[in-house]
């Protein structure tokens, strides 16, 4: 199932302690990948995969976390493969958003995936390439109500994969967007119960939610040796919500 080109490979995952990007994690980990993951807490909950994957404290919000995460990184790099997975949803009406929501979400979502390409990029052209992946969603591209902080970081996270792609280009760096729809993750199970969760249904041609590991199958073609010419380019993985 997955390339046994990525032996000898490092990867890094922001916000890869659970969900998608765990999921990613494991997907790259079992691919052959020596593989780090981020988050804010510092720590994976499930004590089997602790002895899998190694976590560094990456909290967007504090300077200091982003200074040592950003060392400690310096340090077991350089990184064959980057995947910005860390991002934040806070839902709230475009007429009664406040500075900080729009502020918090932009910082983690657009800021936090720019400095990251920036810092381990530098890595890869030692390298001689690399493979970026950013984590979007479909909110990038279709939209619902509440959403105006979030659909629009993620349509900037794609502006940013795109001119990445062009600027990265000249070193053999690869860089794409994949966009999730809904997709079944705790935080979703937890979101969408019962009622809510049957419309949404409705709404998706397929009739089921994506399984996190049907996001991490594009994640790791896009990253191993079968990708040499895919770059600036997003994949929409929600089993037909945005063609409808």
């Amino acid at each position: 199932m997955y390339s046994s080109t990525f032996f000898g490979k490092k990867a890094l995952v922001t916000g890869g302690a659970k969900g998608i990007g765990l999921e990613i994690a494991l997907a790259l980990k079992k691919s052959g990948c020596d593989v780090i993951v981020t988050s804010t807490a510092g720590k994976i909950d499930d004590e089997e995969i602790t002895r899998q994957l190694e976590c560094i404290k990456l909290d967007f919000f504090d300077k200091e976390s982003v200074k040592d995460a950003l060392n400690r990184l310096e340090d077991k790099g350089p990184f064959n493969i980057l995947i910005n997975n860390a991002g934040i949803y806070m839902p709230e009406n475009i007429l009664d958003i406040n500075d900080e929501i729009w502020k918090k979400t932009f910082e983690v979502n657009v800021y936090g995936p720019m400095m990251m390409i920036r810092h381990i990029a530098k890595g890869m052209i030692k390298l001689g390439g690399g493979k970026i992946i950013n984590i979007s969603s479909i909110a990038g591209i279709v939209t619902k109500k509440n959403s105006g902080a979030y659909a629009s970081s993620k349509q900037a996270l794609l502006g940013l994969t795109r001119a990445a792609a062009v600027d990265l280009a000249e070193y053999k760096i690869l860089v794409n967007a994949i966009c999730p729809g809904p997709t079944k993750t705790s935080m979703v199970d937890r979101l969408l119960t019962g009622e809510a969760q049957e419309k949404l249904l409705q709404t998706i041609p397929l009739s089921r939610l994506a399984e996190p590991h049907e996001v991490a199958n594009i994640v790791i073609f896009l990253c191993s040796d079968s990708n040499s010419y895919v770059t600036g380019q997003y994949w929409c993985i929600d089993g037909g919500r945005t063609i409808v």
